[in-house]
């Protein structure tokens, strides 16, 4: 927020947006299901990235996968969970021109929380492929957020769809941030989370080897 200016500053974290995620959240709020163990994310798709482009240039792009897709999975479990991660450990890297194409990360919370991220752009052939998936792994149940707008419990089998309407997404992301921007603790709240996300892509950087 700039006090001189007439505009307002927001990090549009886009997936927190989408329609699936307060149903999700509202599932995570509830203790009926315990204790959370431990969450799974994969990503993966097979995408050729120019190398002439912009995007495969470091000191245009900043970074390749880990900044284009993990600080949004990332952002959205501090934002689901209200949890503080910490970096443990890399168990999977590749790279191209020092842009990273796969990066495999572990994050463990201080609660005791464990937090896997499996991102890449080389899964071939396409039936490799994996949209984004998270699973939310508790005693007894197994609960799975697609992106595509699904939630399943994997114990039960039960599942939900939502519609995804990227337009209504845009809406509600506009709706949230005006209310929220009233409420000085959630201003704060969101910035705070911005920032842990910052210092957790800063460590996973500093121990890779690209």
């Amino acid at each position: 927020e700039f006090p001189d200016m007439a505009h307002k500053c927001f990090v549009a974290f886009n997936l927190r947006y989408e329609p699936s995620v307060d149903f999700l959240k509202s599932i995570l709020k509830d203790k009926s299901l315990g204790k959370l163990y431990k969450i799974e994310a994969k990503w993966k798709r097979s995408i050729v990235k120019d190398e002439k482009t912009w995007y495969m240039n470091k000191n245009l792009s900043g970074g390749g996968i880990l900044v284009d897709w993990g600080v949004h999975v990332i952002d959205l479990i501090i934002y689901l969970t209200r949890e503080n991660f910490d970096f443990k450990n890399i168990f999977k890297q590749n790279s191209q021109n020092g842009i990273e194409n796969a990066l495999g990360i572990e994050l463990l919370s201080k609660t005791g929380i464990k937090f896997s991220v499996d991102l890449s752009w080389l899964a071939k052939p396409k039936v490799n492929e994996n949209p984004l998936e998270i699973d939310f792994v508790f005693k007894d149940d197994r609960i799975r957020w697609k992106k595509s707008g699904q939630i399943l419990n994997l114990s039960t089998g039960s599942t939900k769809n939502f519609k995804k309407n990227s337009n209504s997404m845009y809406k509600y992301f506009l709706k949230t941030y005006l209310t929220n921007n009233q409420n000085e603790d959630i201003r704060n709240e969101n910035f705070k989370a911005y920032i842990d996300v910052i210092k957790i892509i800063d460590k996973i950087y500093s121990n890779a080897l690209f």
